[in-house]
């Protein structure tokens, strides 16, 4: 049997009902003084967990500034997926970094897919054509 989530029921801000894990109550009740160590938390979790992309939105709360490392991260976890650059443009714009941040973000994806045979899937998504080429090259700042 895999195991389940649990979480409590809620009502959000806007009236839509949600489930809250352990993390989402955690980041939503801790005191000022506690959100830094949560933080840590996370962004430890979110370097190991498959799925990383819930927890972005509890590092700004915890008021994490430290991004890097998180969209590449699920990029080599989720290779399979359907990865393609508009996807991962969309993730790391997203999230509050600098533009060498972002640019040395899609360096590292690029490497990462770029280690891929360009008949596979991973491959064919990110960098099939030269126009989709040179907007990666022009996101990691390399053109």
């Amino acid at each position: 049997m895999v195991p389940v989530r649990e979480g409590i029921s809620c009502v959000a801000e806007n009236g839509t009902p949600q489930k809250l894990d352990s993390d989402h109550l955690l980041a939503k009740m801790a005191a000022p003084e506690v959100r830094p160590l949560l933080g840590t938390h996370l962004y430890k979790k979110a370097l190991i967990v498959s799925d990383n992309r819930f927890l972005y939105k509890l590092l700004l709360q915890c008021g994490w500034t430290d991004f890097k490392g998180l969209v590449p991260r699920y990029v080599e976890k989720n290779g399979d997926s359907g990865i393609n650059f508009w996807r991962i443009r969309q993730m790391i714009d997203l999230l509050p970094m600098t533009e060498e941040e972002k640019q040395q973000e899609f360096r590292e994806i690029d490497n990462f897919i770029c280690t891929y045979p360009m008949k596979s899937p991973i491959r064919k998504n990110w960098d099939s054509s030269s126009m989709m080429r040179k907007m990666i090259d022009e996101a990691a700042g390399i053109i």
